[in-house]
């Protein structure tokens, strides 16, 4: 997807009052990629699972251990 959006990255990164204007999230996802669909998913907050947190947290503990 980067490499598909590299122009309008560009355009939004080299034009400053753009830039001081509008957040490359919006620029890019909301009035690019997204365009006249639903953007509610950018405003999702992802929780974890507890067997997502569980795993992170054993794979932490482990290289603890090993020091």
């Amino acid at each position: 997807m980067l490499e598909e959006q590299e122009e309008n990255i560009e355009e939004w990164y080299f034009d400053k009052k753009v830039r001081n204007e509008i957040s490359l999230e919006k620029y890019l996802c909301e009035d690019r990629v997204l365009k006249n669909r639903d953007s509610s998913c950018l405003r999702e907050v992802y929780t974890p699972s507890n067997e997502e947190t569980t795993n992170t947290q054993s794979k932490g503990d482990k290289g603890k251990n090993d020091l």
